[in-house]
């Protein structure tokens, strides 16, 4: 786990000073319409499908780590309630019995993601 830890410090930090070696004008990036990331691969490639191609890499890489996240997180909201630590505990400690996963656990991480989401997206006065 920790080297795992090392390796994506390492490559992240790469990733991140090959981005400003590339970036150009810094005012062209942040003000972007299409965002700072793929404004910065379109300079640095001067081709629009280049850069998409190349944003698809972290996009994937996100998704991944989405489902990652959200599995982690059922999983201790279910160990969590089936050792009876949270209100309503019967409910989120069920595992549904055809698909073998907590889904009333899954919902209520879901759940907190959207409010958390909508949050963010609702008021612009909310530091992010």
């Amino acid at each position: 786990m920790l080297t795992c830890v090392g390796i994506g410090t390492f490559t992240g930090s790469v990733f991140l000073i090959v981005l400003l070696f590339v970036a150009g004008d810094i005012t062209d990036v942040v003000s972007s319409k299409a965002g700072p990331l793929l404004q910065i691969l379109l300079h640095a490639t001067q081709n629009t499908a280049g850069a998409i191609c190349l944003l698809m890499l972290p996009l994937v890489c996100l998704v991944f780590a989405t489902l990652s996240v959200m599995t982690t997180s059922s999983r201790m909201i279910f160990a969590f309630a089936r050792d009876g630590g949270l209100p309503a505990s019967r409910f989120f400690a069920h595992v549904h019995q055809r698909l073998g996963l907590p889904l009333n656990a899954l919902a209520l991480t879901t759940l907190v993601v959207i409010i958390f989401g909508l949050i963010f997206l609702g008021s612009s006065r909310i530091p992010n």
